[in-house]
């Protein structure tokens, strides 16, 4: 699938999205989805207040069911594996997240590609991550413009 511009991009990844959202209906798929936003948003190694925000506005549209407060709880306890261990933190949410199968997987990699460019830039590094966890869920990066 390619796409002409960067904000057709993320505009298929938010709208293609909320097809698949409506299925992700237990706790489980919920915090593989803010796992997966986290694991994007810090990979410039800083999970920034924008990041934060367009990851709580994402979800709190696509899953509604959700508070803010459970998006925070999710954060934290990924927050908390990182600042334990930088990289066997990350390695156990990509771990975690790459258990998806099906529809899941698909609203995970939707949610993660809408927060790679929530910046304007959905760089390599975001991407490459992005690729990994397609890899793990047994989905084609190309599906996804990657």
């Amino acid at each position: 699938m390619a796409f002409p511009n960067f904000i057709d991009f993320l505009k298929s990844c938010r709208d293609r999205g909320a097809e698949t959202f409506n299925r992700v209906k237990d706790r489980t798929a919920f915090s593989r989805v803010v796992w997966a936003c986290f694991l994007i948003g810090r990979a410039d190694g800083n999970f920034d207040a924008q990041e934060r925000q367009a990851t709580a506005e994402l979800i709190r549209e696509k899953l509604p069911q959700y508070s803010l407060d459970d998006i925070l709880e999710v954060i934290a306890k990924a927050e908390k594996k990182i600042a334990f261990d930088a990289n066997m933190g990350a390695m156990e949410i990509m771990d975690e997240v790459g258990k998806a199968r099906g529809e899941a997987a698909e609203a995970i990699i939707r949610a993660a590609c809408y927060i790679g460019g929530a910046d304007g830039d959905f760089d390599d590094t975001e991407k490459g991550i992005v690729r990994q966890l397609c890899s793990r869920m047994e989905l084609n990066p190309a599906n996804y413009g990657l």
